[in-house]
């Protein structure tokens, strides 16, 4: 089976480029070919299945305040495309991106006569209401509609966001597969973390990991480290992710707390994952997220969780797995009281790796790939497995 892939943002650090990559290898272990077609962002070829081709940087200039600098496909773009389809003849197409307005992968994923895919990954209307007020999220809301129903399967991380796309009055199949997570590889100690970020080793840390963002609330996050460090000095938050860093440091100055906070900046996926074994727990108060994939790597890592409530809560940090924050106002009382209590933190990171063993394992979620793959495109003969 082969597929074409298209991402705008691929490989930018983010949830979608991981979720990309955790695909093309089980798609190739299993002997499928994956390419993935992107703007290219300078960088090369980030794999083999990496195709990068002509960009513009209009969506970067638009979108700069998202922190990430995304970019669109140039017009140029259109002919290296239908080249690459024109080789690899795929059997199906697969979007990765909902924007404001259709992109050049997606005119021509429309065009052909093979099957389609989306994942819709992120919630664009929300993203639409923070930086567009509400025309933005009308747009976005409409935009979401427009693609899911243009495609003949879509795949979301939650039932939550099931329930979202069907309430925009979205009929095509949907499909819940929850992103897989992979193991991370040569953890820091709490010594190197401590030393790397010249954060007192005395000091308990608390982690973030994400784009530092208006949409991720990282203004929640800095009030509750206002609010915990008039419980007690010794508390360090560690904020690794691109963004817009200045606003929020000035925001956390005006606070008192800028010394008890570290924004580390970007991070490969694989550098981020050795973090989470050297912290004391993992905070997030973000509120609008399709899955929180960072709460599943914490857990894996063996972190425990303390999150503000959202809608994706019984799906991916429950009450019997995490410390679920009702309001602000409490957010940190809870932290303070799993930094004193190790009994709760052993107990919320034994039943968060269960949490996750059950529900996020990487097989798992590319078995569920290849599975609806098939019944989309068809069974075909994959290629042997690579050695």
């Amino acid at each position: 089976m082969k597929i074409l892939v298209g991402s705008l943002t691929y490989p930018l650090p983010n949830g979608v480029t991981n979720s990309i990559n955790v695909s093309l290898d089980g798609f190739k272990e299993a002997g499928h070919e994956l390419i993935v077609v992107a703007p290219d962002y300078g960088t090369g070829k980030f794999r083999p299945e990496h195709y990068p081709v002509a960009s513009s940087r209009i969506l970067e200039i638009v979108s700069g305040s998202y922190g990430n600098g995304e970019r669109f496909f140039s017009l140029k773009a259109a002919g290296q495309i239908q080249r690459i389809i024109a080789e690899l003849n795929p059997d199906a197409y697969w979007l990765h991106t909902v924007t404001w307005a259709p992109n050049i992968f997606e005119v021509i994923m429309a065009q052909q006569r093979k099957p389609r895919v989306v994942t819709y990954h992120t919630n664009i209307d929300y993203y639409g209401r923070v930086y567009a007020g509400a025309v933005g999220e009308k747009h976005m809301a409409e935009r979401s509609r427009e693609v899911c129903q243009a495609v003949e399967q879509i795949i979301v991380p939650s039932h939550q966001i099931e329930e979202k796309l069907r309430a925009l009055d979205v009929s095509k199949p949907i499909a819940v597969i929850p992103t897989g997570i992979p193991p991370a590889h040569g953890a820091l100690t709490p010594k190197e973390l401590r030393q790397r970020y010249s954060i007192p080793q005395e000091n308990k840390v608390l982690l973030f990991t994400g784009r530092l963002v208006r949409e991720k609330n990282i203004s929640g996050l800095i009030q509750m480290m206002a609010d915990l460090c008039k419980l007690r000095s010794d508390v360090s938050l560690l904020l690794i992710g691109p963004g817009v860093h200045k606003d929020f440091e000035t925001e956390a100055e005006s606070l008192g707390v800028k010394k008890n906070i570290v924004m580390a900046g970007q991070a490969s996926a694989q550098e981020v994952r050795r973090h989470y074994p050297a912290a004391d727990a993992f905070v997030s108060a973000s509120q609008h997220e399709t899955q929180g994939l960072v709460i599943g790597e914490a857990m894996y890592a063996g972190l425990p969780v303390i999150a503000l409530d959202s809608p994706i809560r019984e799906e991916f940090y429950p009450q019997s797995v995490a410390v679920v924050v009702s309001e602000q106002a409490s957010f940190a009382a809870s932290v303070n009281k799993v930094l004193n209590d190790e009994k709760l933190a052993l107990k919320l990171t034994e039943a968060g790796k269960k949490f996750f063993a059950k529900n996020f394992a990487v097989q798992l979620m590319i078995d569920r790939q290849i599975k609806l793959f098939n019944s989309v495109v068809g069974p075909a003969t994959p290629k042997p497995p690579t050695s």
